[in-house]
């Protein structure tokens, strides 16, 4: 009998649609970050995927931003449907840009889709 290949598991925390900007949802989302760094070894989470909507614009961006970098594990934000309607797109392109560049070390070809989302 062959030998059993070793499994490995890990956990990716998911942050979906926070709408920053408003001080309960701020609260709540440094919290999420709190969590995730209290637990990150024991749950053995790899990675926080920030799923859309991360705030409106360019100042809630930045404390965003200012935010998920007290993470101790790494984050990939992603582009929001209410961003891109209220025009954020390019702080958030601004603000998030060089950190999605500096994934694609960890992460195969991470970077921001060039073209538009529609």
């Amino acid at each position: 009998i062959g030998a059993q290949a070793e499994i490995e598991t890990f956990s990716i925390s998911l942050f979906s649609d926070p709408h920053l900007g408003n001080p309960i949802h701020n609260y709540r989302f440094s919290k999420a970050v709190e969590w995730v760094n209290k637990n990150q070894e024991d749950r053995n989470i790899q990675l926080v995927a920030v799923l859309g909507d991360i705030a409106f614009h360019e100042d809630s961006l930045t404390w965003a931003k200012n935010e998920l970098d007290n993470l101790i594990v790494p984050y990939a934000p992603l582009n929001g449907d209410n961003v891109i309607s209220l025009g954020s797109e390019k702080y958030f392109a601004e603000i998030f840009g060089p950190h999605i560049s500096s994934l694609a070390s960890i992460l195969e070809n991470m970077k921001i889709n060039p073209r538009p989302v529609i």
